[in-house]
């Protein structure tokens, strides 16, 4: 598209100049101009003639995020356009990975939470095809251990306010690249990528009381145990062993395993429902299959009983079974799930006729 009516055509290039305009950071930032009145062929319109590069780069993350939010095409475009040129040689997901590292030295959460909707967006379209290109940048620190320095600042107690949403939109883009934990030969298979991001968001699940923070961090969590969208008809067991790395991690952190249980009692549907769903996953998938069925106490089992996760099961069927109204926010029939969910964890795990 044109921009601002220049009549000069935005290229994925033009686009890498912009966001590295800045990335020199020996010089102080307030010093880090470009001058518009110089520049006869500016392809986008500035407020003032000398402009920071960090309103620019802004600028244009927002430019990116509207792009690659409405079309496959463009993210298409964006993500296998050829940009190397003798004064550019990175691609736009290495540019973008500079930049948000950048944004992050620099503390600037109006240009960092923009850049994480990018890769978010990158990551959701074209059924997950250009997640590898995300994953295998050579970039330093790379993508997996930027998101888990971001989801790992919710230990900070201070600036909540400003933390919370950088950690929420963090945790939602972990999720859209740990859906493909499973898929051979997938660098979210074969990298360390789950071990890196897995235990960061249980310290967010562990860490905040923020629901919508809570919401993403499951989500993104219970990503990595579900069988990958592109492999419906083989399921990952945990023969893989990196999905039992990703079950250990859960399980042996206790204070994961009791929060989870406290989460049944949130008043938010999606919260109750995806916790629901990594407990029955722990118990029947890492648990029911990698011990005898018949064995008696588990030490995962009795930690669960003595979180009373009973009581929160009965407790979501009582709730299900009532006519009370509002209880959460959640897709037609996401209370028959949770409850059905939850009478046969009490019936299989934790009843008197449990096969446990």
């Amino acid at each position: 598209n044109n921009i601002a009516g220049s009549g000069t055509l935005l290229t994925t290039h033009d686009i890498i100049e912009l966001l590295s305009s800045g990335n020199d950071i020996s010089c102080p930032e307030e010093h880090q101009h470009i001058d518009v009145s110089s520049n006869k062929q500016s392809i986008i319109e500035l407020p003032t003639a000398h402009t920071t590069w960090l309103e620019v780069a802004n600028e244009t993350c927002w430019i990116l995020a509207f792009l690659t939010a409405r079309e496959d095409a463009a993210v298409d475009y964006l993500c296998t356009t050829n940009t190397t040129t003798p004064t550019t040689t990175q691609s736009l997901p290495q540019t973008l990975n500079t930049l948000l590292n950048h944004a992050i030295s620099l503390s600037k959460k109006s240009l960092i939470i923009p850049c994480l909707r990018v890769f978010g967006n990158i990551a959701t379209s074209c059924d997950g095809r250009h997640v590898p290109a995300l994953l295998n940048s050579s970039s330093s620190p790379n993508l997996s251990q930027i998101l888990a320095k971001l989801l790992r600042t919710i230990n900070n107690k201070q600036n909540n306010n400003t933390i919370v949403p950088i950690v929420t939109e963090a945790a939602w883009v972990t999720g859209t690249i740990l859906c493909d934990v499973g898929v051979p030969n997938h660098p979210a298979t074969t990298t360390n990528c789950p071990d890196i991001l897995v235990p960061a968001l249980c310290t967010v699940i562990t860490r905040t009381n923020n629901l919508d923070c809570q919401r993403e961090a499951l989500r993104a969590l219970w990503n990595a145990l579900a069988p990958p969208p592109s492999s419906h008809e083989t399921l990952i067991t945990t023969q893989s062993s990196k999905l039992c790395d990703i079950f250990k991690t859960i399980t042996q952190n206790h204070v994961v395993l009791e929060t989870l249980v406290t989460f049944l009692l949130r008043p938010d549907t999606d919260i109750v429902y995806t916790s629901l769903r990594i407990i029955d996953a722990i118990l029947r998938r890492f648990i029911g299959m990698t011990h005898d069925a018949t064995t008696n106490n588990h030490p995962i089992v009795i930690l669960l009983q003595e979180s009373r996760i009973l009581d929160a099961l009965d407790a979501i069927c009582d709730r299900a079974s009532s006519t009370v109204s509002g209880y959460g926010m959640g897709w037609d029939n996401i209370m028959e799930k949770t409850a059905d969910l939850a009478a046969d964890l009490i019936d299989d795990y934790f009843g008197q006729d449990s096969i446990f």
